[in-house]
């Protein structure tokens, strides 16, 4: 079973785009990922990202409004060695099931359940109804049977229910990603209108070559992301720092920045109006802990406007700004700087305290 496991994790994919982040899957050949449309909706590209996939930017290749499905390609092939099944054969209710993605925004996580129903109607589709947890940030993930075949694709589901979630069966996933082949890998677009898939290159003035219908504007021309107000300055402050921008987006108003395998994650809340930076650092140590905390508010008093903070059991490096104090070379040296501190100390508390970056459970 823990084989399953491994193999679904390894091609499940975190999609971050500069609205929203989901889930997506690798499906082992042409270097071609698989999630949800409403995930990219907009979108020229994203940001893919995995425990065997470096933060890469993936152009969306196949948008499906009708299925809610789209494709994303990288320009480079992923160092993802699996055998990806996508099965052929008849589902059915009690069957058990594994639901795998990014919920929410954290990191890989799995959960696990029952086909409730195998053919919900829904808008001219059929539906796998499972009683998993599927939380926001599933979208677009696997849906897999306990051999670790994929049978669908985690799509949505209904608030204020329990355990009421919803899956697209992989037939939909399958004959889009023939017709996607059939027409030599080049970006394409499914009308909503007749449901015949049209490649981009082949549409003229916006109208559906077969029925005439119109296509949305953002679906067959979409625009190069421009940020505006107060996540273009933080941007411009990402990119003086060094970093890529694109790359960096991890969201709406949010960004992840690395470094000598130091991260970083910035979120601004546009309620409250404040830039909020963390950089994980170490866990507490086992032991001399009152000499360690001993030492993180001793240097909080020298780092300032930079500040030690825990979570449970883990140490971060952090600082908090206000929208009317962000501009451009402050806030870009201010991630700069907390980069850099926060690499510092991750050797110096390993050297002093025997602090590791890693639980082994």
């Amino acid at each position: 079973m823990n084989n399953i496991y491994d193999l679904i994790r390894s091609i499940v994919v975190r999609v971050s785009t500069p609205f929203s982040s989901g889930s997506g899957f690798y499906i082992g050949k042409q270097r071609l990922f698989v999630t949800n449309y409403h995930i990219i909706k907009g979108c020229r590209e994203v940001v893919l990202k995995s425990s065997n996939l470096k933060r890469s930017v993936a152009k969306v290749v196949y948008k499906d409004p009708v299925y809610d499905i789209a494709f994303l390609m990288t320009g480079i092939i992923p160092g993802i060695q699996a055998d990806v099944k996508l099965s052929g054969k008849k589902v059915s209710e009690g069957e058990e099931v594994i639901v795998a993605g990014h919920p929410l925004g954290f990191d890989f996580s799995f959960t696990k359940g029952i086909i409730s129903h195998s053919s919900r109607d829904f808008d001219r589709m059929k539906y796998y109804q499972v009683d998993a947890a599927i939380n926001p940030g599933n979208s677009g993930g696997p849906l897999a049977d306990i051999s670790g075949e994929i049978i669908g694709m985690n799509t949505f589901i209904i608030k204020h229910a329990q355990s009421m979630a919803f899956s697209i069966p992989i037939r939909y996933i399958k004959e889009s990603i023939d017709e996607f082949y059939n027409l030599g890998c080049k970006p394409a677009l499914r009308c909503t209108g007749c449901r015949k898939v049209v490649l981009l290159a082949k549409i003229k003035d916006g109208f559906c070559n077969y029925c005439g219908y119109k296509f949305p504007e953002k679906d067959h021309k979409p625009d190069d992301f421009k940020p505006a107000g107060i996540a273009a300055k933080i941007e411009k402050a990402v990119a003086k720092a060094g970093y890529n921008v694109t790359l960096s987006r991890s969201g709406g108003f949010r960004w992840e920045l690395e470094k000598n395998n130091t991260k970083a994650a910035m979120f601004f809340n546009q309620k409250s109006g404040f830039l909020i930076a963390d950089s994980f650092i170490c866990f507490t140590p086992q032991n001399n802990i009152v000499l360690f905390f001993r030492y993180l508010l001793e240097e909080n008093n020298h780092i300032l406007p930079f500040y030690f903070y825990i979570r449970k059991n883990e140490i971060f490096l952090s600082f908090v700004m206000h929208h009317d104090d962000i501009f451009v070379d402050i806030a870009s040296q201010m991630i700069r700087d907390l980069m850099n501190k926060s690499i510092e100390y991750r050797k110096n508390l390993q050297v002093k305290f025997g602090t590791i970056l890693h639980l082994n459970f």
